[in-house]
């Protein structure tokens, strides 16, 4: 059964995370609150599960943590057992301190995603969510007891796995069963947290589904700061510590006529989403003239890129060429757009972009921290067909020589109709190449460079297209095109020394 898209319902988190991620939430109360988690369980994740969920599922969880009607979200590798064994690869958790948020209603769910992402082609993005993820399971518990509540844990560390233990406990025996994990139990974590060797221990509850079609009714989480840490510091030492007057035999008897331990498992933390949407900021530096960017408009623009402390770490004009932009085309887009808005034709506007929402080109310009993009409007005109798409499209869908008579087919019916811009192009050759199809690259790369015979960008990447084909001799005769036209492109002079 697929899984209800991002849009309608993300997955939950466990309560590994309270110690990190709730922090202060549960320090700033006398009583550790009432906690709901989901646990969605994973089969495989696709290549673009990564992209999809930057783009998809941290905002939408950022916004829903800025509303208030979610906690946070993690997502962990089932580090052992794997393979065949584990019958899932991967856990989705997202926290929740209301039963009633689980659950928001498609309505309101809609509004915030529209609100999220004012382009938003929903159909779209459920669809593209569905084919990266592939869910096992998805199940509901609620926290019954932790060894450390508050961020801080048995430890000053990050915990980075959680050995997760799975309980079949009768419904008869559940409050037995509860009360001896937290009266005999917790109390030996806590100690083996004070030697070192355990962050945290968490009992809880699953709630939803219910009934006896279903197994592994509790789980508790062993919780640590380092994979080594599991290894050592048992409790059989330490209950006699803790429980002098207690024999461990009979704790231990005892506990197995409560409960059935039926499968313990090892996550890896991944990644965490634990903090709102962050506030970005807009200042227009000059307004321009004529009229502001419309949906379906396109626009020439040119790009800096700085630090906080003002210092350059891109400019578009070092491409050699503007960028272009239609208004409304990218549906995941959340922030530029307002910008736009805020200037006309020749005008000029900068926003500050926190590293929590840069997509990943923006990170690997800014080095993943806080940046500031200052824009200027060059251009806005009524878009024309793009060749480097449908290109693309051809190519991908039915092979270079499809796309090779697709391109001279355009050229020659219509000239003048279609634009297969630098930028555009440059972006189509590189995507090839990552994908292994170097014929197809260096056949972009040829085209662009044909048509902007100029550009010294457009020589090393064609450069770039020979490098990995393997035809080192091109490559370097590509480099040498570059460096007679931009003597001081020092990206070309690096790669051309280590040929």
């Amino acid at each position: 059964m697929k899984t209800q898209p991002v849009l309608f319902k993300m997955a939950v988190l466990t309560a590994l995370f309270f110690t990190v991620i709730l922090g202060n939430k549960l320090h700033a109360q006398e009583e550790a609150p009432t906690i709901y988690f989901e646990i969605t369980k994973i089969k495989k994740l696709t290549d673009d599960f990564q992209d999809v969920h930057e783009e998809l599922a941290k905002p939408f969880i950022q916004e829903r943590i800025k509303a208030g009607n979610q906690l946070a979200h993690a997502l962990f590798r089932v580090y052992s057992p794997y393979s065949d064994d584990a019958n899932y690869d991967y856990i989705m958790m997202d926290v929740f301190g209301d039963f009633n948020h689980l659950n928001m209603g498609k309505e309101v769910m809609g509004k915030m995603a529209y609100s999220i992402f004012p382009n938003a082609n929903i159909p779209k993005m459920i669809d593209r969510w569905n084919e990266a993820v592939h869910t096992a399971s998805s199940e509901v518990f609620l926290v019954r007891d932790e060894a450390f509540p508050g961020s801080k844990g048995g430890s000053d560390k990050i915990p980075k796995f959680v050995q997760v233990n799975h309980m079949k406990v009768s419904e008869a025996n559940s409050g037995n069963y509860s009360k001896m994990e937290s009266e005999i139990f917790k109390p030996i974590h806590q100690a083996r947290a004070k030697e070192g060797n355990l962050h945290d221990w968490i009992l809880a509850q699953r709630i939803m589904p219910y009934g006896s079609d279903w197994d592994n009714n509790f789980l508790t989480f062993d919780i640590y700061s380092e994979w080594g840490d599991m290894a050592g510091g048992g409790m059989g030492d330490l209950f006699s510590k803790v429980h002098p007057d207690e024999n461990p035999n009979d704790i231990w008897d005892k506990m197995a006529t409560l409960r059935d331990l039926r499968r313990v498992e090892t996550w890896e933390l991944i990644a965490v989403i634990d903090k709102p949407t962050p506030e970005v900021t807009y200042e227009t530096l000059k307004e321009g003239t004529g009229t502001y960017p419309m949906l379906g408009q396109e626009v020439a623009f040119e790009g800096t890129m700085l630090d906080m402390d003002g210092n350059v770490l891109f400019r578009t004009s070092e491409l050699g060429f503007d960028f272009h932009y239609v208004v409304g085309e990218n549906m995941y887009d959340r922030y530029f757009e307002k910008g736009l808005k805020k200037a006309k034709k020749g005008g000029i506007f900068k926003m500050s972009i926190s590293a929590s929402i840069q997509d990943k080109m923006t990170k690997n310009i800014s080095g993943g921290q806080d940046a500031v993009m200052q824009i200027e409007l060059k251009d806005i005109a009524k878009p024309q067909p793009n060749g480097a798409k449908l290109l693309k499209e051809s190519i991908i869908e039915d092979g270079l020589a499809a796309g090779k008579a697709l391109y001279k087919k355009l050229k020659s019916n219509n000239p003048e109709g279609y634009t297969f811009r630098e930028g555009d192009m440059n972006s189509l050759g590189y995507m090839l190449i990552k994908e292994g199809h170097n014929d197809a690259a260096i056949y972009v790369f040829e085209l662009n460079q044909k048509n902007h015979p100029k550009s010294w960008n457009a020589c090393d990447s064609l450069a770039d297209g020979y490098k990995a084909a393997g035809d080192y001799a091109q490559a370097k005769h590509c480099y040498e095109m570059a460096l007679k036209i931009k003597p001081d492109f020092k990206s070309a002079k690096d790669k051309l020394a280590q040929l």
